[in-house]
């Protein structure tokens, strides 16, 4: 099972060095999805809304990012009305990835999925 993790850069020059696929150090924030969260929003279509939403291709085994931050926060208000099961997993999932997008948004960088 890989470790699926959702990281964003907080420099320029970690954005540019993790799309040039670079080893970053610092300068980085990594939240860790488990599987239980992934499968929850899998089951729940959230992925796939994602996908097809945002000509994107986040799955099991797939490395993708956002980097246009205009695409960023349209993600982040699509997902705010996008409903999620009760499922304790899915709502912690969401929120992670909400994280993700806000701090990307906030520091006018990129959000990198390594699933």
């Amino acid at each position: 099972m890989k470790t699926k993790i959702i990281s964003v850069p907080l420099t320029e020059q970690a954005n540019k060095a993790l799309y040039f696929g670079q080893d970053v150090e610092n300068d980085v924030t990594d939240v860790v999805l488990s599987q239980g969260e992934f499968d929850a929003l899998w089951r729940d279509g959230i992925w796939d809304k994602i996908n097809v939403n945002f000509n994107l291709w986040i799955d099991e085994y797939e490395d993708e990012n956002i980097s246009d931050l205009e695409n960023i926060n349209r993600l982040i208000k699509y997902l705010e009305n996008v409903e999620v099961s009760d499922h304790p997993m899915a709502i912690s999932g969401l929120q992670k990835l909400f994280k993700q997008l806000k701090v990307a948004a906030e520091k006018k960088t990129a959000v990198f999925f390594y699933f």
